[in-house]
């Protein structure tokens, strides 16, 4: 439907609902002309009270802080767990959070997060959909639930991340009062910052298919992997200026049903690029720093569908039931001798890790680099390529008068 349409339509409704509101406001006056008036104007700001709740004062910042109330509730009992036990067994607790919490033995790019909501009417413009400030808005809440599943370590010991940029792709609206979700996962990194993409989806009904016939299949829009030496250039974060994209053997995203599908089917409405990086005060972290010191890694490729379903594969409040760190995790006992308590770490010199002595450790010793070696960075390469193109884009619009 064209934008015209859908804004003429939207303003016919609106303008049909408010003429039948007053039609009936006034029979209702005329029959009952004081008292009705005064019940009548309670019931209106009422309904309006209800309906922007999502506005009301604080009621933003308490969305946004859920997730820093219920980590800080998290290790504080923690603490407390370890402050009332003795010395070697708070120590071992301490080693088994390390394996609980983080996600360890996960690669970068198995990881998704979903976080869903609904359109109220307070976040919806004329036009009776979504308003484009409100993707901002939701979207903070959502990427700070993603980032302190993803990274509690990091959180932990007193580091932080700082934005850096986003870039909203905008493909269809959200009507009002529908409910959407934000699928997030990790895109690529360099050698400063990290790409996470954020896709605003749907499952409504004009997307599902009716009773009776089979689910379309959607075609999975794949990025050929390249080898890291052809992309070396890529990983100061502008990319190459000289390579091409082949559009012989690439087809055009508009025309592939991915571009407005997801594989399990649902609509989507926005996709995000945020672009961030992880600070120790004024230091900043190489995001494969954080990410295999956080439990990531390359783990060995499945066979089957390459997108995963999109659950939670561990949150950081219901830890995972096994103890043990994933088989493929070979550089966690190295983490665990700079964070573990039991292996003569502490989160002082996690922090102190962060805040620059990485740069130390030999180039053959840099634990990092492996974990995440192999096609974790065939794929990083690949998806890097793709992404920065973003990053210079806009920063060739800074010459632009």
């Amino acid at each position: 439907m064209a934008p015209g349409q859908l804004q003429h339509r939207s303003l016919s409704f609106t303008s049909a609902l408010l003429q039948i509101t007053f039609r009936a406001w006034i029979r209702l006056e005329r029959l009952h002309p004081r008292p009705l008036t005064l019940n009548g104007l309670k019931w209106i700001l009422c309904i309006l009270i209800a309906l922007n709740f999502k506005s009301w004062p604080l009621v933003f910042h308490l969305r946004l802080s859920r997730p820093v109330f219920r980590v800080k509730l998290r290790d504080w009992w923690h603490a407390l767990r370890v402050q009332l036990s003795p010395r070697l067994v708070g120590q071992q607790i301490e080693d088994q959070w390390l394996d609980r919490v983080p996600l360890v033995g996960t690669s970068p790019f198995d990881y998704r997060d979903v976080y869903r909501t609904r359109a109220t009417f307070d976040e919806c413009d004329y036009n009776v959909h979504l308003s484009n400030s409100s993707y901002s808005k939701v979207l903070d809440i959502a990427r700070f639930e993603t980032v302190v599943r993803l990274f509690p370590l990091l959180f932990r010991c007193g580091a932080g991340m700082a934005l850096g940029a986003s870039h909203f792709h905008f493909i269809r609206e959200i009507p009002a009062f529908d409910k959407f979700e934000i699928r997030t996962s990790i895109g690529s990194w360099d050698h400063k910052w990290i790409y996470l993409v954020s896709k605003f989806v749907s499952q409504s009904r004009r997307s599902t298919p009716s009773r009776g016939r089979p689910p379309v299949q959607v075609a999975k829009r794949s990025i050929e992997p390249r080898s890291p030496q052809s992309d070396s250039d890529t990983d100061s974060g502008y990319g190459s200026s000289n390579s091409t994209p082949d559009r012989s053997t690439s087809s055009s995203p508009q025309a592939s049903p991915s571009f407005f599908f997801e594989s399990d089917g649902s609509l989507v409405h926005t996709v995000v690029v945020t672009q961030l990086c992880f600070k120790a005060g004024r230091i900043t972290i190489p995001p494969s720093v954080v990410l295999a010191s956080n439990g990531f890694c390359q783990t060995a490729p499945t066979r089957g569908p390459s997108v995963l379903p999109y659950h939670l594969p561990c949150t950081s409040s219901s830890p995972r039931s096994s103890p043990s760190p994933n088989d493929h995790a070979l550089h966690w006992p190295q983490v665990k001798q700079i964070a573990s308590p039991l292996h003569g770490g502490s989160l002082k010199k996690l922090f102190a890790f962060y805040s620059g002595e990485w740069r130390d450790v030999p180039e053959r010793e840099k634990w990092w680099d492996s974990a995440l070696g192999g096609y974790v960075e065939v794929r990083r390469s690949a998806a890097l390529a793709q992404l920065a193109r973003l990053k210079e884009g806009l920063e060739c619009a800074r010459c632009l008068t």
